[in-house]
């Protein structure tokens, strides 16, 4: 379209107000037509990345010549000091070479269950790799029965652990390495830089079958990655990146290594940082971090405005709204990323900018990979018409340890291939392309569902239920805007729905234990026999305000201001606990966020973790709240529901 002098004289007179929906409406009228389906696979060709030749190496090597180059400089901090280069790769010698008298060596699994926040932990990272071996990390926080599931399935040579992760170690398990004792002395190892192509990594993910996989990721895979963030974020040594996300996360293999391998200096925050907002906001300020990824729910709680060093904010993992993606966008480079755990971290990214009222696309394929929209016979799907999020490229991972007929399910031959060799993840998540060559996230195609940002397959959890010896059959689904809620048919009724509940606790991780369990009769099928999820729907009881007749006015407002919209739409009685009504870590971190916010209350998170209920943070909120003897929270509310609108404005501008 030509801009010509009578159009621009016509616009002036269109009011200020109504111009820019007018012109919003004059160019989505004037763009051109979505290509038709015969085109897909030449836009497929022009939307893929160019082509940057990378050398093959080990995450070992690149890390010895960033510490050569760099000896002097920061380069981890906790809460114990400082480390440069030169001692830290000192340490990673050392221990590395204590390692392999242990029989750490190529191939060999260890399993890292550390706490979090300790420089230790990383350099047991780097000394296991060094030491040929990969690591396999292990959340402590998880129930007994998974930890000793999964390290039974790794059969690790050895598990690095610490005097706080020891004591959830099963007494018949692996043999353990103490990072917090002194490391006994070893023949140093001789300098060799390794196979681009052994494995530096394996993460467990949730099974269908209610066992967990392991994701096994090789080293040219992680190098190739962190080369393409080093570009794409123009990281330098001046940078300093946090380390947020636990080990059990891939984000934290970003984390480490982004800042480890460019020279850069990579922040530990404790506990204490991690989960209190106003702690972590000051550790941003004071460590000038530059570069994050943390989760949207955190991001969300934070004020971009009051980190002047901050330059990129990298997140995905979850939907966020946007809202989120235009404030952030404001103050530094704010780019979404997807990838699954069956890539080295993320494969897929946009950055976003200018204003946005949605959640903004996941983009297009980064260096040397490949993303598209196929349908069931892998053939590429028209513009805007929903496909199976289909990935290729370096960072693909090897396989599941031990699975090799699920690996060759998931990963298969790319029709499209530029190298021999080459393959596709099949994700099993939908998506669209958008007429600009972005691709947008649209949900599933199979049982695996999110939950606070864990990838749960349904499956696992009906498992895991199943094995509590008080159920018959199971059917757990999402339900409210992604709370776990699962129909059982117990072996005798009625159920003891608590006990079940608890004893799935120990079975799968928190995350994994429904909200809401629904006793019935019998699991209603569809007439083609399948299950008929509407009618279960129908039989779970209307809730959201059970137990509303027990609470205090106080414990009703805090439970409308602050629960419900970090929870959804639960049923919560006093003495509920937050967590066992679907919480996590990260919610409770933003229900007292809210605490503060509404009520001017600032509550540790340790303190509440004792206690997590509503009669709880309601009688802390009084005590917080109190301005002399006598005063009381309840009284306080009774009194200003008693006064006019104008009464209450006088008494806040006083």
């Amino acid at each position: 379209m030509t801009v010509d002098s009578e159009l621009l004289r016509r616009l002036s007179r269109i009011p200020a107000d109504r111009r820019t929906s007018f012109l919003t409406g004059l160019r989505a009228a004037t763009a051109p037509p979505a290509p038709p389906p015969d085109d897909i696979e030449t836009l497929m060709r022009e939307w893929a990345p160019d082509e940057i030749p990378r050398t093959p190496r080990t995450l070992t090597e690149v890390f010895a010549e960033t510490a050569a180059r760099h000896p002097g400089r920061v380069a981890v901090v906790d809460g114990a000091g400082r480390r440069t280069y030169a001692e830290l790769a000192t340490e990673v010698e050392q221990l590395a070479a204590a390692l392999r008298a242990r029989g750490v060596d190529a191939e060999r699994p260890v399993a890292v269950l550390t706490g979090r926040g300790d420089a230790r932990a990383v350099i047991g990272i780097l000394a296991v790799l060094r030491a040929g071996g990969y690591w396999v990390p292990i959340d402590p926080g998880n129930p007994a029965e998974r930890i000793a599931a999964v390290l039974r399935d790794a059969d690790p040579v050895l598990v690095l652990t610490d005097a706080g992760t020891e004591p959830v170690l099963p007494p018949d398990g692996p043999p353990v390495f103490r990072l917090d004792r002194p490391w006994p002395a070893a023949p140093p190892l001789a300098a060799s830089p390794g196979h681009p192509h052994r494995l530096a990594y394996a993460i467990y993910t949730s099974g269908s079958t209610g066992v967990p996989k392991a994701v096994q990721l090789e080293h040219a895979g992680a190098v190739h990655f962190v080369e393409t963030v080093q570009r794409m974020f123009g990281l330098t040594p001046e940078d300093r990146i946090i380390q947020y996300a636990s080990l059990g996360f891939d984000v934290s293999v970003f984390e480490i290594f982004a800042a480890l391998l460019t020279g850069a200096a990579l922040y530990l925050p404790g506990d204490d940082e991690r989960l209190s907002v106003t702690a972590l906001s000051a550790a941003l300020r004071r460590e000038r971090i530059t570069v994050v990824d943390l989760p949207p729910a955190i991001l969300d709680l934070l004020d971009p405005a009051g980190f002047p060093d901050l330059r990129v904010a990298f997140v995905g993992g979850e939907a966020f709204t946007g809202e989120l993606t235009t404030r952030w966008a404001r103050h530094c480079r704010f780019l979404n990323g997807y990838g699954p755990t069956e890539c080295t971290v993320t494969v897929v990214a946009k950055e976003c900018t200018g204003e946005w009222t949605t959640s903004p696309p996941i983009g297009r394929a980064m260096d040397n990979h490949v993303a598209y929209a196929l349908d069931e016979r892998l053939r590429p799907v028209p513009v805007g018409e929903p496909g199976e999020l289909c990935i290729g490229g370096p960072g693909l991972a090897r396989g599941y340890a031990g699975r090799p007929g699920l690996t060759a399910d998931r990963f298969v031959p790319d029709p499209w291939a530029r190298h021999p060799g080459d393959r596709l993840y099949r994700t099993g998540d939908l998506c669209r392309w958008t007429a600009d060559g972005d691709l947008v996230f649209l949900g599933r195609n199979d049982r695996q569902v999110q939950v606070h940002g864990h990838r749960v397959e349904l499956g696992d959890v009906e498992s895991a239920l199943v094995r509590t010896d008080g159920v018959r059959q199971a059917v757990a689904t999402t339900e409210d805007g992604g709370q776990l809620v699962a129909y059982i048919v117990p072996v005798s009724a009625p159920a003891d729905l608590a006990a079940i509940r608890a004893r799935a606790a120990e079975l799968v991780p928190r995350h994994m234990v429904p909200v809401l369990l629904v006793e019935v009769d019998a699991i209603p099928l569809t007439v083609n026999g399948k299950t008929d999820l509407a009618a279960l729907r129908r039989i779970r009881p209307a809730g959201g305000d059970d137990g509303a007749a027990e609470l205090t006015p106080a414990q009703r407002r805090l439970r409308d201001t602050c629960l419900l919209p970090v929870l959804g739409p639960v049923a919560a009685g006093p003495d509920d606990d937050f967590f066992e009504l679907g919480g996590d870590s990260i919610q409770a971190i933003r229900l007292l966020s809210r605490v503060r916010e509404e009520f001017g209350a600032e509550i540790p998170l340790s303190d509440f973790l004792r206690a997590p209920t509503l009669a709880w943070l309601a009688g802390t909120v009084e005590t917080a709240a109190t301005a002399g003897p006598g005063s009381d929270l309840d009284a306080i509310l009774a009194g200003l529901a008693d006064l006019s609108d104008d009464e209450v404005e006088a008494m806040l501008a006083e």
